[in-house]
């Protein structure tokens, strides 16, 4: 068994925490900080992938396997390390929810059906108008059994309430009811 980098375990550790440094406590005056350090961390984590490879599990620890995940996540370099996320996912290297949650958030940017349910939109946030819904899925009936194998322990159902809370009742939609929610809201 290969032994831990610790020295880039420690590294990828910070990144973590600056990920979230300000996702956590948003608000649009320090979203711009979260907007540059975002910026620095995926450069970091594209010289740790150009000399490593994806800082998987065998590398760093499991807990920290998803750091890098994390980052390419809040990234618009998504399409460049998608197939790099597949591969760790498929050889044990990073948990497979990552890598499904990942094709997800790729297939929703580029208006396509995700397969895994596990992107959501919300418009007109805060006001009585407000309208969350889950994007667009390819394979409604199967996709709680997709879910399972990929390694969820919640249902798309149970998904929506934690991105928008328990009031949140699901409902499969089309790109069509999609079309049409949206002119409605216009």
């Amino acid at each position: 068994m290969q032994e831990l980098n610790l020295t880039l375990k420690k590294s990828l550790d910070s990144i973590m925490v600056l990920d979230q440094k300000y996702r956590s406590a948003y608000s649009a005056e320090t979203w711009k900080f979260q907007v540059e350090t975002d910026s620095s961390n995926i450069e970091y984590v594209a010289g740790v992938i150009a000399e490593h490879g994806y800082p998987g599990i065998s590398l760093v620890g499991e807990q920290t396997s998803a750091a890098a995940w994390n980052v390419i996540q809040h990234s618009n370099k998504i399409p460049q390390y998608l197939e790099i996320i597949k591969n760790a996912a498929e050889t044990g290297e990073l948990q497979y929810h990552y890598y499904a949650e990942m094709l997800d958030r790729h297939l929703k940017d580029n208006n396509q059906p995700q397969v895994y349910g596990t992107q959501g939109m919300s418009y007109f946030m805060g006001t009585s108008d407000q309208t969350s819904f889950i994007w667009p899925i390819k394979n409604p009936d199967s996709v709680n059994i997709l879910r399972k194998q990929a390694g969820f322990e919640t249902t798309v159902e149970e998904n929506g309430k934690i991105l928008f809370g328990e009031d949140f009742e699901y409902r499969s939609l089309s790109f069509s009811d999609l079309e049409a929610l949206l002119k409605k809201m216009n």
